[in-house]
C-alpha cells in the first residue's frame, strides 16, 4: 500500500487555483446571459461544484489523506459547542455591522458603491433553491477548502500564522469589496473554532446560519434602515458592536474551555490501562513520565531554533497579492 504524502500549500494553492480558474471559465456564458434568479444562483453554484471538484480529485490523485487535510469526522463533538454556534453567529454580525457600514461609506466616499447580488425569493421553490444552493452549499465546500485544506497546510508554521492567511484568503476569494471585512472577521472565528476543536463541523454550523442571516435580514426594514448614518443610527450601531463583541469573547471562551476539558478525557480514554496506572498510581513512574515529557518539549524547542520557520510562504504570499489584484481591478477598474 502507498503511503499517503503530507499535505502541503503548495498542494492547497494549485488546488484552490484549478477550482477557481474552472470555474471562471465555466462561468463566461453567463455573463451574456439576462439577469434573473438563475443567473444570480449559478453565480452561487459553479464555484462549489468546482470546490468540491477541485478538491476530491486533487486528494485522490495527490495521494494526500482526506482526513489530514479536512478534520470533518474526527476531533470533538459536543451538544454544548454546537449550541454555542448561534449566539457566535449572531454576535459576529452584531460586532461586525457597524464596521461593515463604516467601510461601505468610506468606498462610496472614493467613488466605489458596495454591494452583494442576492437572488429574489418570489415563490416556494425559489426559497428552497436559495437555501441549498446558498445556506448548505457554501458552508460545506468553502470549509472544506479554507478551514480545510489551507488551515491543515499552513497549521505547522503557527496556528494564529494559518488562521489570519486562511482568513484573508477565504474574505479575498469572494472578489466583493463589500464582504471583505465581514468575510475576514467571519473567517478568523471559523478558523480559531476549528483549530480548538479539531473538527470543521462547527464552522459549517455558523457558516450556514450567517449565510442565512444574510438572506433573511434584508427582508427586515429595521436592519436596512440602520445602514442610514445619522447620529442615532451610528449610537446604536455602537452599542451592537459592543454587545456582540462581548458575547462574541464570552462564547468564544466558553468554547476554548469546553474543547480544553473535552481534550482532557480524550487524552486520557486514549491511554492504556498501565499508562493510567502509571500516571496516578507510581510517583516514581510519574517522574520519570515528566522527564520524558522535558526531553520532547527541549527536542522541540530546540528544532524550532535550528530550523526556524520562514516569515510568509512563497504559494501563499502569491496567492494573495493575485486575488488582492482581481479585487482592486474588479472594484476600481470594471
Amino acid at each position: 500500500m502507498i503511503e499517503k504524502r503530507e499535505l502541503k500549500t503548495r498542494d492547497a494553492v494549485i488546488m484552490y487555483g484549478g477550482a477557481t480558474i474552472f470555474s471562471l471559465l465555466v462561468s463566461i456564458p453567463l455573463v451574456f446571459a439576462e439577469q434573473g434568479f438563475f443567473k444570480i444562483i449559478l453565480g452561487y453554484l459553479i464555484p462549489q461544484v468546482a470546490y468540491a471538484a477541485g478538491i476530491f480529485l486533487y486528494l485522490r490523485a495527490g495521494n494526500i489523506s482526506f482526513k489530514e487535510a479536512i478534520p470533518l469526522k474526527q476531533g470533538i463533538i459536543s451538544p454544548l459547542l454546537f449550541a454555542l454556534c448561534i449566539p457566535i453567529t449572531v454576535a459576529v454580525i452584531a460586532q461586525d455591522y457597524l464596521i461593515m457600514v463604516g467601510f461601505s461609506a468610506l468606498m462610496e466616499k472614493a467613488g466605489v458603491e458596495l454591494s452583494v447580488t442576492m437572488p429574489v425569493m418570489e415563490n416556494w421553490y425559489t426559497v428552497i433553491i436559495t437555501l441549498v444552493i446558498i445556506c448548505i452549499l457554501p458552508p460545506i465546500f468553502e470549509e472544506f477548502m479554507f478551514r480545510g485544506v489551507f488551515l491543515s497546510s499552513m497549521k505547522k508554521r503557527g496556528i494564529k500564522y494559518a488562521v489570519i492567511l486562511s482568513a484573508l484568503i477565504f474574505a479575498l476569494s469572494h472578489f466583493n469589496m463589500a464582504q471583505l471585512v465581514h468575510q475576514f472577521i467571519v473567517g478568523l472565528v471559523l478558523g480559531y473554532m476549528g483549530y480548538k476543536a479539531g473538527n470543521i463541523l462547527y464552522g459549517i454550523l455558523v457558516h450556514m446560519l450567517n449565510n442565512l442571516l444574510a438572506i433573511v435580514l434584508p427582508y427586515w426594514g429595521l436592519y436596512n434602515s440602520l445602514a442610514i448614518l445619522t447620529p442615532t443610527n451610528i449610537m446604536v450601531m455602537v452599542a451592537l458592536c459592543i454587545v456582540g463583541g462581548g458575547i462574541l469573547f464570552l462564547c468564544i471562551l466558553l468554547f476554548r474551555k469546553e474543547c480544553n476539558f473535552r481534550n482532557k478525557i480524550i487524552a486520557y480514554e486514549q491511554n492504556s490501562e498501565k499508562d493510567k496506572s502509571v500516571c496516578y498510581n507510581n510517583e516514581t513512574c510519574k517522574l520519570d513520565a515528566l522527564a520524558s515529557e522535558d526531553e520532547k518539549i527541549e527536542k522541540a524547542v530546540s528544532s524550532v531554533r535550528d530550523n526556524p520557520p520562514k516569515l510568509l510562504d512563497l504559494w501563499i504570499l502569491g496567492l494573495c497579492l493575485v486575488l488582492g489584484l482581481i479585487l482592486i481591478f474588479t472594484t476600481f477598474l470594471s
